[in-house]
Protein backbone atom coordinates (compact mmCIF):
# COMPACT_ATOMS: atom_id res chain seq x y z
CA UNK A 1 0.00 0.00 0.00
CA UNK A 2 0.98 3.62 -0.34
CA UNK A 3 0.04 6.69 1.66
CA UNK A 4 0.50 9.98 -0.20
CA UNK A 5 -0.01 13.16 1.81
CA UNK A 6 0.74 16.85 1.81
CA UNK A 7 1.27 16.92 5.60
CA UNK A 8 4.76 17.84 6.82
CA UNK A 9 6.24 14.69 8.38
CA UNK A 10 9.69 13.75 9.58
CA UNK A 11 11.25 10.47 8.50
CA UNK A 12 10.35 8.90 11.86
CA UNK A 13 6.75 10.18 11.58
CA UNK A 14 6.51 8.58 8.12
CA UNK A 15 7.71 5.27 9.59
CA UNK A 16 5.19 5.54 12.42
CA UNK A 17 2.38 6.35 9.98
CA UNK A 18 3.25 3.28 7.91
CA UNK A 19 3.24 1.16 11.06
CA UNK A 20 -0.11 2.53 12.26
CA UNK A 21 -1.65 2.02 8.83
CA UNK A 22 -1.01 -1.72 9.14
CA UNK A 23 -4.09 -1.72 11.39
CA UNK A 24 -6.12 -1.40 8.19
CA UNK A 25 -4.67 -4.70 7.00
CA UNK A 26 -5.78 -6.38 10.21
CA UNK A 27 -9.28 -4.93 9.78
CA UNK A 28 -9.67 -5.91 6.12
CA UNK A 29 -7.59 -9.08 5.63
CA UNK A 30 -7.93 -12.37 7.50
CA UNK A 31 -5.55 -13.98 8.07
CA UNK A 32 -3.25 -10.98 7.81
CA UNK A 33 0.51 -10.84 7.16
CA UNK A 34 0.76 -14.08 5.20
CA UNK A 35 3.13 -14.56 2.28
CA UNK A 36 0.27 -13.77 -0.12
CA UNK A 37 -0.93 -10.36 1.06
CA UNK A 38 1.91 -7.98 0.10
CA UNK A 39 1.96 -6.19 3.43
CA UNK A 40 4.38 -3.33 2.71
CA UNK A 41 3.22 0.27 3.20
CA UNK A 42 5.13 3.23 1.79
CA UNK A 43 4.57 6.83 2.94
CA UNK A 44 5.37 9.84 0.77
CA UNK A 45 4.74 13.51 1.48
CA UNK A 46 5.00 16.79 -0.36
CA UNK A 47 5.37 18.49 3.05
CA UNK A 48 3.09 21.44 2.30
CA UNK A 49 0.85 21.76 5.38
CA UNK A 50 0.93 21.28 9.15
CA UNK A 51 -1.38 18.69 10.71
CA UNK A 52 -1.35 16.34 13.66
CA UNK A 53 0.35 13.07 12.69
CA UNK A 54 -2.03 11.08 14.93
CA UNK A 55 -5.07 12.51 13.13
CA UNK A 56 -3.47 11.63 9.82
CA UNK A 57 -2.96 8.09 11.12
CA UNK A 58 -6.65 7.68 11.91
CA UNK A 59 -7.58 8.82 8.41
CA UNK A 60 -4.89 6.69 6.76
CA UNK A 61 -6.19 3.54 8.45
CA UNK A 62 -9.76 4.21 7.32
CA UNK A 63 -8.74 5.03 3.75
CA UNK A 64 -6.42 2.01 3.46
CA UNK A 65 -9.11 -0.33 4.79
CA UNK A 66 -11.63 0.97 2.23
CA UNK A 67 -9.05 0.70 -0.56
CA UNK A 68 -8.34 -2.94 0.29
CA UNK A 69 -12.03 -3.86 0.31
CA UNK A 70 -12.64 -1.97 -2.94
CA UNK A 71 -9.70 -3.72 -4.61
CA UNK A 72 -10.88 -7.15 -3.49
CA UNK A 73 -14.45 -6.56 -4.63
CA UNK A 74 -13.43 -5.17 -8.04
CA UNK A 75 -10.85 -7.88 -8.81
CA UNK A 76 -11.56 -10.35 -11.60
CA UNK A 77 -11.00 -14.10 -11.50
CA UNK A 78 -7.74 -15.15 -13.17
CA UNK A 79 -5.49 -18.17 -13.61
CA UNK A 80 -8.09 -20.50 -12.13
CA UNK A 81 -8.41 -18.50 -8.91
CA UNK A 82 -11.88 -17.14 -8.21
CA UNK A 83 -12.24 -13.49 -7.26
CA UNK A 84 -14.44 -12.50 -4.32
CA UNK A 85 -17.11 -11.23 -6.72
CA UNK A 86 -17.34 -14.70 -8.31
CA UNK A 87 -17.35 -16.86 -5.17
CA UNK A 88 -21.15 -17.18 -5.06
CA UNK A 89 -21.37 -18.22 -8.71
Amino acid sequence: GCILTNVKLTKSECCKLASVTHNAYARAISPVHTSADGDTIFVMTTAEIEAAPDSLGVLAVKVMEKAIVRAVMSAKSAYGIKAAADLGK
